[in-house]
């Protein structure tokens, strides 16, 4: 009598190596958590910006100059994102004053 996947006839793929996902602690191989991949440091950092600095902070495995170099990247794109917004809101209200300016002569 067959038990498991096999006794209803399933075909399983063969498990992922060890090493795709995987960090080493201590002789054991324990999956890393999908937020703690590269992958998904850049999908927080592009959807929340700078809140994501804690996954960073708490990233089981990453050396802590790494972290560091991590943090000020994400500090300076930050900045440069904020300074960006604050040049181009005065010439959007501008720019917006002139389209209303427009819109009421031709209407």
């Amino acid at each position: 009598m067959l038990t498991g996947a096999n006794a209803l006839n399933i075909h399983l793929p063969p498990p992922l190596p060890a090493s795709i996902a995987t960090r080493s602690v201590g002789s054991e191989y324990t999956p890393l958590a999908w937020k703690f991949r590269p992958s998904g440091l850049i999908i927080a950092f592009l959807g929340i910006g700078p809140l994501m600095l804690p996954l960073v902070w708490w990233h089981p495995t990453m050396p802590t100059r790494w972290k560091v170099f991590w943090s000020a990247g994400i500090f300076g794109v930050s900045l440069l994102i904020v300074l960006a917004c604050i040049w181009a809101y005065p010439r959007l209200v501008e720019l917006y004053q002139e389209l209303q300016k427009l819109l009421s002569e031709a209407g």
